[in-house]
C-alpha cells in the first residue's frame, strides 16, 4: 500500500490538497472533498504526487503541514486546514461485512423495531398535531423560519418555486432562466450575453471578478478570506 500527499488541479488554477492510500497508483482518484466531488467533468483534472509517507500516521502529520502552508492561497479549494475524515481505504463501510452488519435487515431499526419510538402509536401522537411542539409552544414556533416563513411556500406565492410545474417551467425558458432547459436554449442565453456563467460579480473579500455562480458558493459570505480583514 502507497501513501502519499496530493495535489488535484483543475484546468483553471484551482487545486486540492489531499492523502490517499492505495495498491495502484492509477487508480484516478481526485479526492473525496466537496470541491474535487462536484466536478463532474474529471478530464479537467490533473492529479500531482507531493509527498510519500511511510504510514497512515505519519501521512496525516504530512497533510496537515500542507494544508497549513496552502490553505489561504486563493486558488486553494481545500475547505479546512486540518486533516480531517477516514484514511483512505479505512472507513469501516467500505468493508461489506461490516456494512452487512448495520444495513438492511441488520438495521437497528429492523432487528429492534422497540427502540423506534415512532413505531407506538400511543408515542406518536403525543407528539403530532395538537401535541406538536408547534402547537404547544407558539412562542418559540413564531422563531421558526419553517413555521412563519416557509420557503416553499413563500416561493409558490412568488411563483420562483422549482416545482411549480411546466406553465412555470415554459416561462422560465421563454425568459432564459430555467437551468435546465438544454444546450439550444444555452447558446441562445449565450450568444445574447444572460447566460448565468457571463453575469460576473466582484467579491468585496478577495476582489476576484467571477460569474454570479461561482459567487454564491465560494465568494461574498462563503469567502475564505471574509475573517482575514
Amino acid at each position: 500500500m502507497k501513501h502519499f500527499i496530493y495535489k488535484t488541479t483543475h484546468i483553471n488554477g484551482r487545486y486540492y490538497i489531499g492523502r490517499h492510500s492505495t495498491d495502484n497508483l492509477n487508480d484516478g482518484y481526485f479526492g473525496s472533498g466537496r470541491w474535487p466531488s462536484s466536478i463532474k467533468d474529471k478530464t479537467s483534472l490533473t492529479r500531482e504526487i507531493l509527498e510519500y509517507a511511510d504510514s497512515q500516521e505519519l501521512l496525516k502529520k504530512l497533510e496537515t503541514k500542507y494544508l497549513s502552508e496552502h490553505y489561504n492561497k486563493p486558488l486553494c479549494m481545500n475547505m479546512s486546514s486540518s486533516a480531517c475524515g477516514f484514511d483512505t481505504n479505512s472507513n469501516p463501510m467500505k468493508n461489506p461485512e461490516i456494512a452487512d452488519k448495520i444495513s438492511g435487515d441488520n438495521h437497528w431499526m429492523v432487528k429492534a423495531p422497540k427502540r423506534n419510538h415512532m413505531n407506538f402509536p400511543e408515542l406518536v401522537n403525543k407528539i403530532k398535531g395538537e401535541n406538536h411542539w408547534m402547537k404547544k409552544d407558539p412562542v418559540r414556533a413564531l422563531n421558526n423560519v419553517f413555521y412563519t416563513n416557509n420557503p416553499s411556500t413563500r416561493l409558490a406565492k412568488e411563483g420562483k418555486h422549482h416545482l411549480q410545474g411546466p406553465e412555470h417551467n415554459l416561462r422560465r425558458v421563454a425568459e432564459g432562466t430555467n437551468p435546465f432547459s438544454g444546450s439550444t436554449q444555452n447558446q441562445k442565453m449565450l450568444k445574447s450575453g444572460t447566460h448565468p456563467s457571463q453575469q460576473k460579480k466582484t467579491c468585496n473579500h478577495c476582489r476576484k471578478e467571477v460569474s454570479i455562480g461561482m459567487y454564491a458558493r465560494w465568494h461574498g459570505n462563503n469567502c475564505k478570506l471574509k475573517d482575514n480583514k
